[in-house]
């Protein structure tokens, strides 16, 4: 993995994150998936990913505070920008933890259709949501960590 510059704080708050994440997370999917299913799994299997990517980019982390607190992908808590090709459309959706619920409209789950495809995506991925009326395509364009920010916290 590319060493990257993250600002002392955010990496303060991250390391916060990624701890809450794994001391929390079998109780989270338990308490929306107390089934087995399928969902379940994809679930448990997101975030067992979701720990390792981010475990990953902590230890390869420069911290300095030069950086502009771009991440390298899409982790809960981060203000992600995305363009629609087709029509030039942006927006800012900010990624809400599995546990935390909806507050504004640019809020989103990381359960929701569009949540889910975007976490862990790195800058430029494109993604397309399924839509009843049909596929919506969205390019990301960039992934920003907010200086306050401290998800699952």
């Amino acid at each position: 993995m590319v060493q990257r510059a993250i600002k002392p704080q955010t990496y303060e708050n991250l390391l916060r994150h990624l701890v809450a994440v794994e001391e929390n997370r079998s109780q989270w999917v338990h308490d929306y998936f107390p089934q087995i299913s399928p969902e379940r799994k994809q679930v448990v299997n997101l975030l067992d990913l979701y720990v390792r990517q981010l475990e990953a980019f902590l230890e390869n982390s420069i911290r300095s505070e030069k950086s502009n607190n771009e991440l390298p992908f899409v982790i809960m808590g981060s203000q992600v920008e995305l363009i629609n090709p087709e029509t030039g459309k942006r927006q800012i959706l900010e990624i809400l933890p599995l546990y935390e619920e909806r507050i504004k409209s640019h809020h989103i789950s990381i359960l929701s259709p569009m949540g889910s495809a975007l976490l862990l995506k790195s800058k430029g991925a494109s993604v397309t949501i399924k839509a009843p009326r049909g596929d919506i395509n969205w390019q990301i364009i960039s992934i920003k960590y907010p200086e306050n920010s401290t998800p699952g916290q």
